[in-house]
């Protein structure tokens, strides 16, 4: 049996308002790797826009939702989406991390949760929507994997990438 996700507007809307804080960035490629030297550093998706834009376009996308205005500074580039509960939250990031994927060509994300459960669900929601976002997003390759501090060069090989 194959579960079928409805588009919700409202979720879409999420997505999307996501997506429009990095209007303007490129779309670049790279790979996201561990580097060892020392401590463990992660060399990862580029953003390549200066704060002031994405402030900008932060003001755009509050502006859009009749949300009042912030400045980057007050908070960094730290943003949230907040969903009541049982709204689709998993689904509308899964979506997010896609579309940025898509659009800024970025490859690497990282999913903190509270807890056990909350891990076993993500990773249920994952192969859930396997074939949902193969259909959305042309095939991408869907890796992913739950850290373990023991291997952590599992987080060095473990992507989220379009097929060339």
């Amino acid at each position: 049996m194959e579960l079928k996700f409805e588009q919700l507007a409202y979720q879409t809307d999420a997505v999307n308002a996501v997506v429009r804080l990095f209007e303007g960035q490129s779309n670049k490629r790279e790979s996201f790797s561990l580097q060892t030297q020392g401590a463990n550093r992660f060399v990862g998706n580029t953003l390549d826009l200066a704060d002031e834009q994405i402030g900008e376009n932060l003001k755009d996308v509050q502006k859009t939702f009749g949300q009042s205005e912030t400045e980057i500074g007050m908070h960094g580039l730290n943003f949230s989406v907040e969903m009541e509960t049982g709204t689709g939250k998993t689904y509308v990031y899964l979506r997010t991390i896609f579309e940025l994927n898509r659009q800024y060509g970025w490859t690497k994300f990282v999913i903190v949760v509270p807890s056990v459960a909350i891990r076993e669900g993500v990773l249920q929601t994952l192969r859930a929507t396997k074939n949902h976002f193969a259909g959305l997003f042309d095939k991408p390759v869907m890796n992913f994997s739950e850290y373990n501090r023991d291997r952590l060069t599992q987080i060095g090989r473990a992507s989220c990438r379009e097929r060339v």
